[in-house]
């Protein structure tokens, strides 16, 4: 995700004792202060790509958060295949009339929807807590004038159908129960899914 030094100043009360892995994406913003690596315990960073692979930022990054004492890993291959697959190889979404292309067997729509599906895939929960997960609905908790507008994020979900894969997740690991803690008002009830 996004840095989010701000949100645990406001929600961190909540993930005190927890196993945190930080999903690490792009952005130049993504690293947290080290006083909240330490305060929260995250050790691990999961990394956007599958490799460095012509991808020099990837590397400077890898670099300043293991001169923070952090242990970084690549996200697994099959998930970015898994991308392309379940969002189209060649995804378009609208920016200010324009369509912008963007290839998901490279990347995931949004770091939302991958961190879920990693959990999904890798970490194999009984039970996944997902808060925020609005669609974009709503507007983001903290907003910060680098943060793409929110009209650009609603457009992208609708492109990608973000809420007809979530709930196709759903429906495939029946193991998992799915706290969701949201202002999403499609969610259909399913025996696997708890609204909140």
């Amino acid at each position: 995700m996004n840095k989010f030094d701000e949100e645990l100043d406001l929600i961190g009360q909540y993930l005190g004792g927890k196993r945190i892995v930080h999903l690490v994406n792009k952005s130049k913003t993504a690293i947290l202060k080290k006083l909240n690596y330490e305060k929260y315990g995250i050790k691990e960073i999961l990394l956007y790509k599958d490799s460095t692979l012509k991808d020099i930022e990837l590397l400077i990054k890898i670099y300043k958060l293991r001169s923070l004492g952090l242990e970084t890993v690549f996200l697994p291959k099959g998930l970015l295949r898994d991308s392309g697959k379940m969002f189209g190889t060649q995804g378009q979404y609208m920016v200010n009339n324009k369509y912008i292309s963007s290839d998901f067997t490279e990347k995931f729509p949004s770091t939302g929807l991958l961190a879920i599906y990693y959990a999904l895939k890798v970490i194999r929960p009984q039970n996944l807590w997902i808060i925020g997960l609005d669609f974009y609905q709503k507007d983001y908790l903290v907003r910060r004038s680098w943060n793409t507008p929110i009209n650009v994020m609603q457009e992208k979900m609708k492109q990608v159908s973000g809420y007809k894969t979530i709930e196709s997740w759903i429906n495939e690991f029946q193991g998992t129960t799915f706290n969701i803690s949201t202002y999403y008002d499609g969610f259909k009830p399913q025996k696997n899914l708890e609204i909140l």
